[in-house]
């Protein structure tokens, strides 16, 4: 009843949870005289909007797709929105939360996206594209109050909807849980009959403004992940965005004119707390360790096959 934008519910079952078996499949791949793109599309569901310009390589994207999960569980907050659980969260470490906050009025989604600051595979995800930010806020108090505690919340400031989330937060017991960096902010300007002088000090700045230096830091955190974790992407949400990004004329990378990248920004956000987030241990209690990357994982599998041959 909260979409007051439309009416539209999307409900979707494979054909084995229709009670559909593989020789049903077998006809209907024939009846449809094999053509898969179609076969794809109408009877498995995957709605592909893949980028010719992409910035990963095919046979990349096909690993991460193998590996993707679909949710174990299901949690729903404020009686209606609703959090896809991929794996057990662990939390004896602090979870890495990103938020990707938009107006919840277009078509662009408000996401979060958690992480295990272990391992950083992702634990679970939300996607919502009529949610407000107050209830955004809301959604965000209800999950670190009442499931994860010692959580670290990274939220993306830009553009005016995720700085009211955090003002919002900043009033509440939740402002511990934010992330924050230390940065000079100017706080005065006077002429001095020459000039302008600006007076700066060190301020805690909470969230993560997108700039050009911050958006080329989150592609290149991507590219590393896409390079050695192929692993730990797991969220179908995530991978189906990460089909549509391609590289444009000017080098930037964005999602292209039928895809969205929301999803993807705000599992960014949560690793840029791993990658780049400083005093970690003092401010929020984690530990960061060694990661497994996928080139150790498929040689303990070698290493298992030599021994049990």
């Amino acid at each position: 009843n909260a979409n007051t934008s439309s009416n539209f519910v999307h409900i979707r079952y494979t054909y084995q949870q229709l009670g559909s078996t593989e020789a049903w499949f077998k006809e209907i791949v024939v009846e449809m005289q094999k053509d898969w793109s179609a076969i794809r599309r109408e009877v498995l569901l995957e709605w592909s909007a893949a980028s010719d310009n992409s910035p990963f390589k095919k046979e990349d994207l096909l690993i991460v797709k193998g590996l993707i999960k679909e949710p174990i569980q299901q949690v729903v907050l404020r009686g209606m929105y609703i959090f896809n659980i991929y794996e057990k969260i662990n939390l004896r470490n602090p979870p890495l939360i990103g938020v990707d906050v938009s107006g919840g009025f277009k078509r662009d989604s408000s996401t979060i996206t958690i992480v295990d600051s272990k391992t950083t595979r992702v634990v679970a995800d939300f996607n919502c594209n009529y949610i407000s930010p107050i209830d955004l806020a809301s959604v965000i108090y209800e999950l670190v109050t009442k499931y994860m505690n010692n959580a670290i919340v990274n939220i993306e400031r830009n553009g005016g909807f995720g700085a009211s989330v955090i003002a919002k937060l900043l009033k509440t017991s939740v402002k511990r849980n934010l992330f924050y960096e230390i940065k000079d902010r100017v706080v005065e300007e006077r002429y001095n009959g020459v000039n302008m002088a600006k007076r700066t000090q060190k301020t805690k700045v909470y969230g993560l403004d997108e700039t050009h230096g911050t958006r080329d830091l989150l592609m290149e955190i991507l590219r590393e992940r896409m390079e050695y974790h192929k692993d730990k992407f797991i969220s179908p949400i995530i991978y189906n965005e990460l089909e549509t990004l391609e590289v444009k004329k000017n080098g930037r990378i964005e999602h292209c004119a039928t895809g969205h990248d929301d999803q993807v920004f705000s599992y960014l956000l949560a690793l840029y707390i791993w990658y780049e987030g400083k005093n970690l241990m003092e401010n929020w209690g984690l530990v960061k360790s060694s990661l497994k990357t996928d080139q150790d994982i498929d040689q303990a599998m070698v290493t298992i096959e030599d021994e049990t041959s």
